[in-house]
Parts: structure tokens; C-alpha cells; sequence
């Protein structure tokens, strides 16, 4: 079974750009769908796992010469894809022998505003009781593949306010 590993420095929503919102959506929903296709992921934040990014030699090399400016970093066993950006799920479909239809490299403004409003929500502490109903009515947290449809093409200029 082959592994990803995901070395990625915190970020903040609250403070990111349209684009950056819509690749922290793209690349959650890379994880999942290679999880579900039988890959090995592991995603390491470096607040919340620093002996992660201290234990790896190549990624101890890049905080070194890089700092934060060499994340995220993708490992394909063992090995680096990507230094400073993600893989694109063109990318990962070839090396991982899937369709590009299951790993798309954008996905609808319209998922991408609703999965940005329940990570909000999740990190205010939700919305009554421990659901989202009666606020953007966006369902499980926990489930980011709750919505579907993600046939069409987004560009950063695409996405509204989040407001």
C-alpha cells in the first residue's frame, strides 16, 4: 500500500484568502477520496505535531533552509512530490493510478462556501446543540463529503465573501 504523508504548517481560515480556503477545501477532500481508495494518509499539522516534522529528516532539512515558506510538503513514500504547494489532484490521480474525475484540481464555489461556513462554525463551537441547523444548516462537521455534486469548475474570482 503506498503512503502520502501532508507536512503543513497551521493556518488560520479565519484570516485566508478565497484561494486558500478553496485549496484547504481540494486537498481534504483528496485526503478522503484516497483514503477511501485504499491509500495511506497522513497529514501532519506542525502546531499540533511538531516531533512529526522533527523526526523526518527531509522535512527537518526544509524547516531548516526553508522555514515556513517550504509548506506544505507532500511525501510519497518516503519521498517528496511537493515542496511549498500541493499536489493537484491531477497529480495524484496519475501516481496513484485513479481518475482524474474523483480527484479534481477545483471544485464549486458553492462547496467550498458551505464546507468554509461549517469549519467556522466547528471552531466557534457550533451552533446550539452540537448541530448546524438554524445556522448555515450545513449538517455533520465531521463529514466533508456530505455534499456530492462536485462536477464543475471554481476560480479564485468565483468565490463570494464568506459573510
Amino acid at each position: 500500500m503506498q503512503r502520502l504523508e501532508l507536512f503543513e504548517m497551521s493556518s488560520d481560515l479565519n484570516f485566508a484568502s478565497k484561494g486558500e480556503v478553496a485549496e484547504q477545501y481540494r486537498i481534504q477532500k483528496a485526503v478522503v477520496t484516497l483514503r477511501l481508495n485504499g491509500v495511506e494518509v497522513y497529514r501532519y499539522n506542525f502546531l499540533q505535531n511538531p516531533t512529526a516534522f522533527l523526526g523526518n529528516e527531509t522535512i527537518g532539512k526544509i524547516l531548516e533552509t526553508d522555514g515556513d515558506a517550504g509548506f506544505p510538503v507532500t511525501l510519497i513514500d518516503g519521498k517528496m512530490l511537493t515542496k511549498g504547494r500541493y499536489p493537484s489532484g491531477t497529480e495524484l490521480a496519475e501516481i496513484f493510478s485513479l481518475s482524474s474525475d474523483i480527484l479534481p484540481d477545483t471544485y464549486p464555489a458553492e462547496d467550498v462556501e458551505l464546507w468554509f461556513k461549517m469549519m467556522m462554525e466547528a471552531e466557534r463551537g457550533g451552533c446550539g446543540a452540537g448541530s448546524c441547523s438554524g445556522c448555515s444548516g450545513c449538517g455533520s462537521v465531521s463529514d466533508p463529503d456530505h455534499y456530492s455534486d462536485f462536477d464543475s469548475d471554481q476560480t479564485d474570482s468565483d468565490l463570494s465573501d464568506y459573510d
